[in-house]
């Protein structure tokens, strides 16, 4: 039933149209204010649109609904090649990357680096060594209003010195290499469109094209557009990203489930027990990967432990009735 999932589309197409006559700096900082508050409710809220978690809750539900399979399948593979696509061609740089470091809350991970300056290192020379380093310093003096030196220059304790370029480039340099960055995004790019969001969103319409229940199709609406809205409110992409990441998981959902009418999957055991193996992999990848914020690394066990437990019982239901 298409008329189910039209209460998150009409929710979308209006967000869109608020986007696009807002000033998105505004929009934005209206938004990422909420990110002030409960900030590892927002982690969690966030994750939810995580590729790994969506995939998880999906799996969960396939082993009750196996005829979520294919349109599943069919629209994992249109919304990769879309998203990624969209982010290639676009090459839209995140508000980390533009905005100064005052303007934005980035909720990062809890882990914070320090990093004191070796006096024995000559941080001009590390400039000079590299031809990226040294362009980047060449924008950075020529334009201040340059992407390059509003990034760079707040992040250089107001001190536009080489060395200081240097300093910055290296304690950012040694954050990322230890996993604790503490602006997630560095001079990031690929903003365009939210591919949290299109996750979520093609995962919850393709389980309300299979549902009437209003109630739960208000409540599946509100729980996509709140994990969309996260996005802006950690801090890592503009309201118009969310926008068109909604729209296209939307589409793509659809998509996926009209064209999943023409490819038959395999009928008998093998192929029930392959539905409830599916649980058991996602959930075994979760248990066993590094979470990216810590806050979220319980959330992710007891997730991987529930799909596991699911995938194992709905084998068992399966050897007793064989």
């Amino acid at each position: 039933m298409v008329q189910s999932s039209w209460v998150l589309l009409v929710s979308l197409l209006l967000f869109l149209v608020i986007a696009l006559r807002e000033n998105p700096v505004e929009l934005f900082s209206w938004f990422n204010e909420v990110g002030n508050y409960q900030p590892s409710f927002w982690l969690h809220i966030t994750h939810l649109g995580e590729f790994l978690v969506t995939a998880a809750f999906l799996s969960i539900l396939i082993t009750k609904w196996p005829r979520l399979l294919g349109p599943t399948l069919i629209s994992i593979i249109i919304a990769i090649a879309s998203v990624q696509g969209l982010k290639h061609i676009v090459d839209a740089p995140r508000p980390a990357a533009i905005l100064l470091p005052g303007d934005i809350n980035v909720i990062a991970p809890a882990s914070q680096a320090t990093f004191t300056a070796n006096p024995n290192t000559d941080y001009e020379a590390l400039i000079d060594s590299r031809s990226d380093l040294a362009t980047t310093w060449d924008q950075i003096t020529r334009n201040p209003n340059s992407q390059e030196a509003r990034y760079w220059i707040p992040r250089m304790d107001g001190h536009i010195t080489k060395n200081r370029f240097g300093i910055a480039y290296q304690k950012e340099t040694n954050e990322l290499a230890n996993n604790i960055y503490t602006g997630i995004y560095q001079r990031s790019s690929r903003s365009f469109p939210s591919g949290h969001t299109a996750t979520i969103v093609c995962a919850i319409t393709l389980i309300l094209l299979h549902i009437r229940s209003r109630k739960l199709i208000i409540a599946l609406s509100g729980i996509a557009l709140t994990v969309g809205a996260s996005r802006i409110i950690v801090g890592v992409h503009w309201p118009i990203d969310v926008a068109a990441g909604g729209l296209l998981g939307w589409t793509t959902a659809l998509l996926g489930s009209h064209l999943s009418r023409y490819f038959r999957l395999p009928p008998g055991s093998v192929f029930k027990y392959l539905i409830a193996l599916l649980p058991i992999t996602i959930g075994i990848l979760l248990l066993t990967r590094s979470s990216l914020y810590p806050q979220v690394a319980l959330f992710e066990d007891i997730l991987g432990l529930t799909a596991i437990l699911v995938g194992t019982y709905s084998s068992l239901q399966l050897s007793r009735h064989s």
